[in-house]
């Protein structure tokens, strides 16, 4: 009898245990509350992600059809579209140094305007490039850096006292600018030229390209030794650039200094990964890829 009563107490216990515990296919009143409320939270973050997103990158009507045409290559019918929409830009901006006071708003319409020129110009800058029209490219390519670099900062412009009062590129969009102008010159035979324009570019906004051509234009002008020292950034940027790899066992470089600059490659890009897992993750911008 007392094993009997044990036993009954026991199964009353279990079957308050389970009745007590919550149903996980009928969440309680604060879970659905909590829910809720963290969906709502995550909705505005997006929101907001997307605003900025939109006010930084969010090209024109006009400016989506050229790009349609470039890559398409109508290279003349995006030239006269880009032209179009290039005075349009420009009739704005005189209206806008027009306002007298100079307010948070008027601030930021300035940058987003000198940003948005800065897309028509080098939509124009492509088009001179494609149709080896470099002269016209590199004055394109020009104006677009400088109007990018009045949209990356406000303040006073700071100059690169070691390459003669240019520009100190400011942001990865006009690091590429650079490089694009370095391209044109090089076609029209300014290597020395070329690689002065690379050399205002700093170490974290170099890429892969840029390291390359700038050590093409060193091979080409007899610095040896730096291009050396950009084919091996390069190779620490990407150890599958195997173009960087085959210049360096030209010019000689010792094969101890390239194999360490292949291991750090290696975990250079491993962790350049991982973050870009994140980023995903989380919502945020990729990182910028090899160009």
């Amino acid at each position: 009898r007392r094993s009997r009563q044990e036993t009954m107490v026991n199964d009353s216990r279990v079957s308050k245990h389970y009745t007590s515990a919550p149903n996980p296919h009928q969440p309680p009143q604060y879970d659905d509350e909590y829910n809720i409320s963290h969906q709502q939270r995550e909705e505005e973050k997006m929101s907001k992600k997307q605003q900025i997103q939109q006010q930084q990158y969010q090209n024109t009507p006009l400016q989506s059809e050229c790009l349609s045409l470039l890559r398409s290559r109508q290279y003349r019918s995006c030239e006269i579209v880009a032209s179009l929409e290039l005075s349009s830009q420009l009739n704005s901006q005189r209206l806008l140094q027009r306002r007298v006071n100079k307010d948070v708003s008027n601030e930021e319409d300035r940058i987003r305007n000198n940003a948005s020129l800065a897309v028509t110009l080098e939509i124009l800058g492509d088009c001179a490039f494609h149709t080896a029209q470099h002269r016209r490219a590199v004055s394109y390519y020009r104006q677009a850096a400088m109007r990018r670099h009045l949209s990356s900062s406000s303040s006073t412009s700071s100059y690169n006292a070691a390459s003669g009062g240019v520009l100190c590129v400011q942001s990865g969009e006009e690091a590429n600018l650079r490089l694009k102008e370095s391209r044109s010159l090089s076609h029209l035979g300014s290597v020395v030229e070329a690689a002065s324009v690379l050399e205002t570019v700093p170490g974290p906004f170099r890429t892969l390209a840029l390291c390359s051509d700038l050590g093409d234009l060193y091979a080409a002008s007899g610095r040896h030794s730096d291009a050396v020292n950009c084919y091996l950034d390069a190779v620490r940027w990407n150890p599958y650039a195997l173009e960087a790899v085959e210049m360096l066992a030209i010019l000689g470089a010792e094969r101890g200094e390239v194999a360490r600059a292949v291991e750090e490659g290696v975990k250079t890009r491993g962790r350049r990964q991982r973050q870009r897992r994140r980023n995903t993750v989380n919502g945020d911008a990729p990182a910028d890829e090899e160009r």
